[in-house]
């Protein structure tokens, strides 16, 4: 159940930040912006909370974050057909915004949930 909190909240926290930021600063749209949500979501639970947040703690964790949502928002950019592609400062902005926004949620993770899991 702890697991299932985490990841709600990363995808609220993160489909925010994507839902208003990214759309506003280039052309993606609210559809693209939910399923870039759930791609990062999907990927960065497994990936970056659960191994590099545990293995080399949250500074690494946060880079992770940030790379992972520049690679993510820059292929759901280009992939989907949201009518234009969507530019590098749109991308950038959102991929530190959203890495900022996971260092709470990184301080939460290593109290109660990693800390949980190696007791």
């Amino acid at each position: 159940m702890k697991h299932v909190f985490a990841v709600v909240l990363k995808a609220v926290v993160v489909g925010v930040i994507l839902g208003t930021v990214f759309p506003a600063l280039g052309p993606m749209k609210l559809n693209a912006a939910i399923f870039a949500t759930l791609v990062l979501v999907m990927m960065g639970y497994p990936i970056v909370d659960l191994t590099v947040l545990e293995l080399y703690g949250g500074r690494a964790a946060l880079v992770a974050d940030i790379i992972l949502a520049v690679i993510v928002l820059g292929a759901v950019s280009t992939l989907l057909p949201t009518g234009v592609q969507s530019n590098l400062q749109a991308i950038l902005v959102s991929a530190v915004l959203v890495g900022i926004s996971e260092w709470p949620l990184h301080l939460y993770l290593k109290a109660h949930v990693l800390k949980q899991e190696t007791s």
